[in-house]
């Protein structure tokens, strides 16, 4: 009996990341579906960790950014995928796209991924253009974004076609199955909880959303703006709330490593972030049942339903998208409302069943 071949994610990076946890996932809904599977990590890192806890097949590899200059090098990786019978190899850093990509196609791989999940474009110089021509069998972008930013600088109908969306999807055991059980209790002076959650950097937007949080307080509306995540502008962003008086009305989380309680305990979820390649943690939250308000750009349509599980602003429109957070404070039954819809939003399109079999689909696996 022919031996089945193997889907491996190669992945070398020692740090645990967006890049890694997808992987990860990817791995186990498709190990889930059937399919053998198979990670190339670093062998002290994360990744590698957590794929053996989770009794899948690790092979360890250390790469670095010219390991696909050394032939030695890129013959012992062909040698790998050779030997344990992949067929397919998924990969998503520049760094792995070089050394593994050239490693697959010596070893005769008949599907060679580039999983592409930020939406910002990639150079066009000679060696990307070798390794998108002549490389890579599939590019699988996260968003319709996303595969737009990737293409900007590949204009080639060749490029285009082999160039495919699959949304990240979330695991069904996070989405809540009793929406009502979670929502807070409304009631005369309740304190809502506003949430958002993403690296403090400038492309997250959270200075934006603190001049949302302003505006809501000078209107005299009762609320708490809770920020999850660590990052670089911490600093400006504490300075920004002594600057807007907001000391009583902004908490800073830091780093939460479970996101399913604090989404559970906030009643509108926000997001400032003027890019994404996908807004994951839009899903996150429409999978609790909560209402968003975004900017309307980037992937942000793709993923919410503009009066229907949230509400999308031009950006950069602080009056209107505070004005739009109004209107859900003040109606307990529109924000039940739209959680549901985003939940069953999530259950139809972005879950990582769905997203597997698309990978699947697309890859004609």
């Amino acid at each position: 009996m022919e031996r089945a071949e193997k889907i491996c994610f190669w992945n070398t990076h020692e740090f645990w990341g967006g890049g890694e946890k997808l992987h990860l996932e990817y791995a186990i809904a498709l190990r889930d579906l059937g399919h053998p599977v198979c990670l190339v990590a670093h062998d002290r890192g994360a990744l590698s960790r957590r794929a053996r806890t989770e009794g899948l097949e690790v092979l360890s590899r250390r790469i670095h950014n010219l390991s696909f200059l050394n032939p030695l090098g890129l013959l012992k990786s062909a040698l790998l995928l050779r030997k344990h019978g992949v067929g397919t190899l998924v990969f998503s850093s520049s760094q792995d796209m070089k050394a593994a990509g050239l490693a697959a196609k010596i070893a005769g791989v008949r599907r060679i991924v580039y999983l592409r999940g930020l939406a910002v474009p990639v150079r066009g110089g000679l060696l990307n253009r070798f390794y998108f021509n002549s490389v890579l069998t599939h590019l699988v972008a996260s968003s319709l974004e996303t595969r737009r930013t990737l293409l900007l600088n590949f204009p080639s109908e060749r490029i285009a076609a082999k160039t495919y969306v699959v949304y990240h999807g979330i695991e069904e055991q996070d989405l809540v199955s009793r929406p009502d059980d979670i929502t807070p209790a409304d009631g005369p002076g309740t304190t809502l909880v506003l949430g958002t959650a993403g690296r403090l950097t400038q492309q997250k937007g959270q200075l934006l959303l603190l001049d949302v949080a302003r505006l809501l307080a000078v209107q005299g509306l009762s609320f708490r703006l809770r920020i999850a995540g660590t990052g670089e502008l911490r600093e400006a962003i504490e300075q920004g709330i002594l600057q807007r008086d907001l000391e009583d009305r902004v908490e800073l989380c830091g780093f939460v490593e479970n996101m399913i309680p604090f989404l559970d305990q906030t009643d509108i979820f926000l997001l400032g972030s003027t890019w994404e390649g996908f807004g994951f943690v839009l899903v996150e939250a429409m999978a609790r049942a909560k209402p968003v308000v975004a900017w309307q750009l980037s992937s942000n349509p793709e993923i919410v339903d503009h009066g229907h599980t949230g509400y999308l602003v031009d950006y950069p429109d602080v009056d209107k998208f505070a004005a739009n957070v109004r209107l859900l404070m003040e109606d307990p039954e529109l924000r039940q409302r739209m959680g549901r819809n985003g939940l069953e939003r999530v259950r139809s399109r972005f879950t990582m069943t769905t997203s597997a079999q698309a990978f699947c689909l697309v890859l004609g696996l």
